[in-house]
């Protein structure tokens, strides 16, 4: 869960900031596999601070959560991504049209198919 500023950043509790995009390039050095930013936020703000063009990392950014769905929805995600299942294909096929997509959440998705 990140809210995230105008300017694109995010904050932790100790008050460090980093810009989306610079944690998307640490994720990636760490082999991380998907980031997802789950809180409610505006696209521009993810404009302005997310740069993941050519980066080889499923990229979630949730716009709106909706409904009572997504809090059973994520944990089931993460378990199957956690098994091996590859998001494009067994996850986003399986849970979200299983779950209704949209009565879940608004996104924005970026999925690794390499």
């Amino acid at each position: 869960m990140c809210d995230v500023p105008e300017n694109g950043t995010i904050t932790d509790t100790s008050g460090h900031e980093i810009t989306g995009t610079e944690l998307i390039r640490r994720c990636c050095d760490q082999s991380v596999k998907l980031l997802w930013a789950a809180s409610d936020n505006p696209p521009e703000r993810y404009i302005n601070g997310f740069g993941a063009r050519g980066k080889r990392l499923n990229l979630v950014m949730t716009l709106k959560r909706k409904g009572p769905n997504f809090p059973s929805f994520l944990p089931k995600l993460l378990s199957r991504l956690a098994y091996g299942d590859t998001m494009p294909v067994a996850c986003w096929n399986e849970i979200c049209f299983g779950v209704f997509l949209e009565e879940t959440f608004e996104s924005v998705v970026k999925v690794d198919l390499q």
